[in-house]
């Protein structure tokens, strides 16, 4: 027997407890289980090559990204990278999945990164993968100052810097 609720929203979590009911009488309750349905990626996406002259190309096929660029990396005090992205507000919640990346350096970037503005040397959060460096957690905290990163540990970030509020655990890293 198979259950299909056809009420439901996309991005909403969801809870089921189940009983079965025979002539016996009714089964013990299971477990609460939960579960959501996942949307289509939004189409309003932006794109932008943010500190380079150099044009990238981002293109959406279904559910999957394909992103090129160009740019030195993002990190010290000035960014250089294509960034594809859309205006939010509010609380968020971004699963993605790195398919594959070329290996273009050992410190190129793919991942969710949060920004305060397209300006280069804008604060930000991300959470990324390379290609020889593995998972890491990296963030500007302040407009113009240096970038730091976490490597190899689980890192668990909250902080308010100016209009830009980030929680970011790096889930790769911590086995969740």
């Amino acid at each position: 027997m198979a259950f299909n609720d056809t009420n439901i929203l996309p991005g909403t979590l969801y809870f089921y407890v189940v009983t079965a009911v025979d002539a016996a009488g009714e089964s013990v309750k299971s477990s609460e289980a939960s579960a959501s349905l996942v949307a289509a990626p939004s189409t309003n996406w932006l794109t932008e090559d943010v500190g380079v002259g150099a044009t990238g190309s981002f293109s959406l096929s279904g559910s999957v990204f394909t992103i090129q660029g160009s740019g030195a990396d993002i990190w010290n005090s000035a960014d250089k990278f294509r960034y594809v992205f859309q205006a939010i507000s509010g609380d968020i919640s971004i699963t993605a999945r790195v398919l594959n990346m070329q290996n273009t350096a050992g410190w190129a970037k793919a991942g969710v990164m949060v920004r305060e503005t397209l300006d280069a040397s804008s604060q930000y959060v991300i959470n990324f993968m390379s290609p020889a460096n593995g998972t890491a957690l990296q963030q500007r905290s302040g407009t113009g100052s240096s970038a730091f990163h976490f490597i190899g540990q689980c890192q668990s970030e909250r902080r308010r810097t100016g209009s830009l509020a980030v929680e970011q655990r790096s889930l790769a890293e911590c086995g969740d």
